[in-house]
C-alpha cells in the first residue's frame, strides 16, 4: 500500500526525475515503480511516502514558507475534490490517472498557483 496525500496525486503525474536531493528522488522513483506494479494507493491527511523524504518535513508538518502546512491542505483539499477522491479512499494508480486526464488545464494552473514545482509541471501539461 502506498500511502499518498491529496496534492501528490497530481505532482507524482507530473515527475520528471528532479527534486530537493537524489535521496528524494530515489524515493520518487521508488513510489512511481510501486504504483506501476500495480500497488495500491491510499489516500492519506497530511505527510504522507512523498513527504517522508523532503527537507520541509518538521514534527509532521510542511515547513516550506509561512503558513506552509495550511497552503499544504488546502492543495490536498483541491485535488482531491477535482479527483473525486476522499481520505480514507483506497484507489489504483490506472485510476487516479484516468481520473487526472479529465482535469481541464485550467483547473491545473489553479492547483499549481504558487507552487515552486509549477513551472515543470504545467511544460509537462502542454503535452496532454
Amino acid at each position: 500500500m502506498v500511502r499518498l496525500r491529496g496534492h501528490h496525486l497530481i505532482c507524482l503525474q507530473f515527475f520528471r526525475g528532479e527534486g530537493y536531493s537524489q535521496e528524494f528522488v530515489r524515493n520518487l522513483e521508488e513510489i512511481l515503480c510501486r504504483l506501476s506494479r500495480g500497488e495500491e494507493v491510499e489516500i492519506v491527511e497530511g505527510a504522507d511516502l512523498v513527504c517522508s523524504l523532503c527537507p520541509f518535513l518538521q514534527k509532521g508538518r510542511c515547513t516550506n514558507g509561512p503558513e506552509a502546512e495550511v497552503k499544504v491542505k488546502a492543495r490536498d483539499a483541491f485535488a482531491l475534490a477535482g479527483l473525486g477522491l476522499q481520505p480514507g479512499t483506497r484507489v489504483d494508480w490506472v485510476e487516479v490517472k484516468r481520473r487526472f486526464r479529465r482535469l481541464p488545464l485550467e483547473w491545473l494552473k489553479e492547483h499549481c498557483k504558487g507552487c515552486e514545482w509549477q513551472r515543470i509541471c504545467l511544460e509537462s501539461a502542454e503535452i496532454f
